[in-house]
């Protein structure tokens, strides 16, 4: 009785852990597709709009973007931050066009598709972890964390 028990909960844990891999993948896998195929325009300004207050207290920043985005970018900036001397917007055809490279005095942030679908993973990985953890703490599951 006992051991049937046992052996079916492994079994449910095994197959639970297969399926969540398996969505993992499928998941990191249509985010790039869907990234890949939105306009490269709309993909830089989305991501770089969080980020330009933080980048204009800086001064002094140089953003390397695919020679297509140039004029987008510039016009972007000019419609969204104060101090646009505080830019300098440079071409580098070695870049994707969706991709952007951002240097000042301190750090280096590289914008592209692959880090982008990476931090939305994380950041879902820990949505999910959150939603476990109260799902399991509502049902009364011992392994969950107790609320402060």
């Amino acid at each position: 009785g006992l051991s049937a028990f046992v052996e079916a909960r492994d079994g449910y844990a095994q197959a639970t852990d297969a399926l969540a891999q398996k969505l993992e993948f499928l998941l990191h896998k249509s985010l790039h597709r869907v990234l890949g195929v939105w306009p490269p325009k709309e993909i830089l300004q989305a991501t770089l709009a969080p980020l330009l207050s933080d980048l204009e207290r800086q001064g002094d920043v140089r953003l390397l973007v695919h020679p297509n985005q140039v004029v987008a970018l510039r016009a972007f900036l000019d419609g969204h931050v104060r101090d646009l001397g505080a830019f300098a917007v440079v071409a580098d055809p070695s870049l994707d066009e969706p991709d952007c490279v951002i240097f000042t005095q301190s750090e280096i942030v590289t914008l592209t598709i692959p880090v982008l679908v990476d931090q939305l993973m994380t950041a879902m990985s820990q949505y999910v972890a959150l939603a476990v953890a109260v799902q399991r703490e509502e049902f009364g599951d011992s392994a969950a964390p107790a609320r402060s």
